[in-house]
């Protein structure tokens, strides 16, 4: 990591020791790299998107439909349990609380 650091430090050194023109130069060059690089990858892109895509059959459309209802159902279903739980533990306390108040003498 220092190493890395070190490395940098002595680029940015470098670069500062450079005159104006040349440092201008430079990120002239980089900016130019850059907008290259990114037409270069949306040409490429365009020429993908134009390639006709796989026909797809009804099973291989529908396998990842069913499996995400599985997982929606399955969370639904496990917090209609955990809610019904609760209601029963809530109910059992709340008879236990009426019946202890029925008993206790006033």
């Amino acid at each position: 990591m220092r190493r890395l650091a070190n490395i940098l430090v002595n680029i940015g050194d470098h670069f500062m020791s450079l005159s104006d023109r040349t440092r201008m130069q430079v990120v002239i060059v980089a900016l130019v790299l850059l907008a290259g690089g990114s037409v270069y990858k949306l040409i490429v892109s365009i020429r993908h998107m134009n390639d006709p895509a796989p026909i797809a059959t009804p099973d291989q459309m529908i396998k990842p439909m069913e499996k995400l209802f599985q997982q929606s159902s399955n969370n639904q279903t496990n917090y209609k349990q955990a809610k019904r739980y609760e209601m029963r533990k809530l109910d059992s306390l709340a008879k236990l609380y009426d019946n202890y108040h029925k008993t206790s003498p006033q």
